[in-house]
């Protein structure tokens, strides 16, 4: 190849470079901001849409208490409260972000991997 591509500074994945690429099957995920003490606002907006998506579902006592989980952490959101966000979202659990995946609110499945530690 010698030198022929010369790739620069990337912003996201690159899926193929060169002469030739063939791709035959591939799957890029997308990117959630990163979870920031900036982003709490449009946190706070995205889990109280959540937290109205996990109550149609929720169906046994565990998931009324993640619903409730996810509201403190939404009212910590709108405190300004990083650390108590955190708390609440991880004691909300993994089905806060199945159904987070599901809905689609990038902010708030970042916020739940950090908190989950994934």
């Amino acid at each position: 190849m010698d030198g022929k591509y010369h790739i620069g500074r990337i912003e996201g994945p690159v899926g193929i470079v060169g002469d030739n690429a063939q791709v035959v099957q591939l799957t890029q995920g997308s990117k959630q901001p990163a979870p920031t003490s900036d982003n709490l606002p449009k946190l706070a907006e995205e889990l109280a849409t959540l937290c109205q998506a996990m109550q149609k579902e929720a169906t046994e006592s565990k998931q009324r208490i993640a619903v409730g989980r996810v509201a403190e952490a939404e009212e910590a959101a709108k405190a300004n409260d990083a650390s108590k966000v955190e708390e609440h979202l991880k004691s909300a659990g993994q089905w806060a972000l199945a159904v987070a995946e599901t809905i689609g609110v990038p902010v708030a499945i970042g916020f739940l991997k950090k908190s989950l530690g994934l």
